[in-house]
């Protein structure tokens, strides 16, 4: 019997660098090599990478620096609550709506070349 290994996918579409608009499709959790995360995934709207997904990737955790809570931020356009913070937010209220986004390359550890999301705000 044969043992096949073949080269992993990225995270995401490699997309040019740039802004977007695009929709928030799902927030999800996952774990990778550096541990449990949240994953925002963007459908680019319109242009050339129309359809393209793009993801958002963090640590879940809430803290008034954190990356999650930062980006979170920004896709509201405002700061979180005090109430928010303490009690939790739902990622799931943001999906549905579309956002301009700014997409940058990055490597993982691998080595693999990715686009991922930035940053966002309301559109």
């Amino acid at each position: 019997m044969a043992t096949i290994i073949k080269q992993q996918h990225s995270y995401g579409e490699i997309v040019p660098e740039g802004a977007y608009l695009a929709d928030l499709l799902k927030a999800e959790q996952f774990e990778n090599a550096h541990g449990e995360r949240i994953g925002l995934v963007f459908q680019i709207a319109e242009g050339e990478a129309e359809g393209a997904c793009v993801n958002f990737t963090a640590a879940p955790k809430l803290t008034r620096q954190s990356k999650l809570t930062l980006f979170i931020q920004g896709l509201l356009g405002r700061e979180l609550t005090d109430h928010e913070m303490l009690e939790g937010f739902d990622l799931d209220t943001l999906a549905g709506h579309r956002y301009a986004i700014q997409a940058k390359h990055d490597k993982g550890r691998t080595g693999n070349q990715y686009a991922e999301v930035c940053r966002a705000v309301p559109a």
